[in-house]
């Protein structure tokens, strides 16, 4: 984001008039972008029958001014659910035209109200049908039974000591869930949000942020340095490869998070520790947005973030070989004119997430994706089914297509090799998974077969017998070098007869 002295964006850059610099070095800008200049057009684009993608209607024409309320009702004391809620409805009623607004909903599960729309009032109808909840992972857990009979010790003391050691145990547990949840929904949304062109925006609605974001030393891979979690009575180590791997889907999917401390639009008044504070800071700063706190101008903060994304440049450069040290790395970009304010990303991590990441944590990644109500946009798919009687009477036929240009295919003696995982997965209508079907495939392609998957995409084609009560398939494909994934959901009910 580039603004003027007045607040006013700034629209008029070229590539020339910005200076990048990574760790103090200047660096060489081979990608830029101007999102206000790129954007035209239309931001739907219809598919055929039973064909599915995970990158409809975001292709350049979607409007830059996009994004996602996230209503945090698993770190959210109530009280300061109503606030927030009326905020919002509020907010709703001043959304422009052209604006995308999605809005989520974060509790044990990753809850999808309303993917992007500018129908204000649709979205506000199903807000008002949303009830507050008590979030029972911010419960202090006083009421724990207490272990007694024959020969347990009954001094006060005894018992005391006993009982705070229980209530830390649950409290860790609990800050250690709520973590892992909160972290395992901020990159499902970043990966969502992955391939719309330009800036987007994350308004984060809680009264309680359950990690810390802190640079530690840990055992790490080899010449690696890790990003740990601070979380009351837990390890600072915690959740590092899951924080690791959120921050880079962040800065990879351009996504600006502002945090707002819902507790400062309650009556009561009761605002997050210092700690979660720096958090906020620290999320917004790190990735150029705005943390909002003691304020109850909700309309104000998701404003501003809607507004910052209609004028963004985008800025690229290629690191040296020897730079990828699993470190964070500080970045700066300054502008060569005077009265410039520049907001944008801090840091990047220097890493590759596939190589830093062990065999159980990418089999963790594959599994939440399939679970995600979200699709991962990082690796372009389009998915057709049909009903067959082959190999036998009742199958479905699933041809996944994927964007050659998102996987790694490295040349050499005429021949272009890589590494891939797929997983395609029938759910229930819950969820539920029903039956799995994975395999990892090893790429060798000639220049002929190469050249023509450029033209067509890589193709798979799998048979099915789906399940009676099978209600989607989810499809999750997996490139190796990189660690990036892409998933897609494949209604069945238009294929088969329940």
């Amino acid at each position: 984001m580039v603004h003027d002295k007045h607040g006013n964006p700034v629209t008029n850059l070229k590539q020339e008039d910005f200076v990048l610099k990574d760790e103090g070095k200047s660096q060489q800008i081979k990608l830029f972008v101007n999102s206000e200049a790129e954007v035209s057009g239309s931001a739907s684009s219809a598919q055929p029958p039973n064909i599915f993608s995970n990158r409809r209607g975001r292709g350049a024409g979607t409007t830059p001014a996009v994004a996602i309320v996230l209503f945090d009702v698993l770190n959210t004391r109530v009280a300061d659910q109503v606030a927030a809620k009326e905020q919002l409805l509020a907010y709703l009623g001043t959304i422009h035209r052209d604006d995308r607004v999605a809005l989520y909903v974060l509790g044990r599960d990753l809850v999808v109200l309303h993917d992007f729309t500018d129908d204000a009032a649709h979205l506000a109808h199903t807000l008002e049908n949303l009830h507050v909840r008590i979030p029972s992972e911010l419960q202090s857990s006083l009421e724990i039974p207490l272990p007694g009979g024959p020969g347990f010790p009954g001094d006060l003391d005894h018992l005391a000591d006993e009982s705070n050691r229980r209530t830390a145990r649950v409290n860790e547990f609990e800050s250690s869930e709520r973590a892992r949840l909160t972290i395992s929904a901020m990159q499902s949304i970043a990966n969502h949000v992955a391939f719309i062109p330009g800036r987007k925006s994350l308004v984060w609605l809680s009264s309680s942020f359950p990690f810390a974001l802190n640079p530690v030393s840990i055992p790490p891979p080899p010449r690696s340095r890790s990003i740990g979690l601070i979380a009351p009575a837990a390890s600072p180590v915690l959740f590092a490869d899951e924080i690791r791997s959120a921050v880079r889907a962040v800065n990879q999917a351009g996504l600006a998070i502002y945090p707002v401390d819902s507790g400062g639009m309650s009556v009561r008044g009761i605002t997050s520790s210092s700690g979660e504070f720096e958090t906020m800071d620290l999320l917004a700063g790190g990735t150029g947005g705005v943390a909002y706190r003691n304020t109850n101008d909700l309309t104000r903060a998701v404003q501003q973030a809607v507004d910052d994304g209609r004028v963004s440049y985008t800025l690229g450069f290629y690191p040296q070989a020897d730079s990828w040290d699993g470190k964070f790395h500080s970045i700066s970009v300054a502008v060569k004119r005077p009265g410039i304010e520049i907001r944008c990303a801090k840091d990047y991590l220097a890493a590759n997430d596939a190589a830093s990441s062990s065999a159980e944590r990418i089999q963790q990644r594959i599994g939440s994706a399939l679970l995600s109500p979200l699709d991962s946009t990082v690796i372009g798919m389009r998915a057709g089914i049909e009903a067959v009687d082959r190999p036998a009477p009742g199958n479905v036929r699933v041809v996944l297509q994927i964007e050659p240009a998102d996987l790694t295919l490295m040349e050499s003696g005429g021949h272009w090799t890589g590494s891939i995982e797929y997983v395609l997965m029938e759910q229930k209508a819950d969820g539920t998974p029903l039956q799995t079907t994975n395999e990892e495939l090893s790429i060798d392609l000639t220049k002929e077969r190469h050249d023509a998957i450029l033209q067509r995409g890589f193709l798979l084609t799998r048979y099915l017998r789906p399940s009676p009560d099978g209600y989607r398939l989810r499809a999750v494909v997996l490139d190796h070098p990189t660690g990036n994934l892409g998933s897609v959901s494949i209604p069945l009910d238009g294929v088969i007869k329940h």
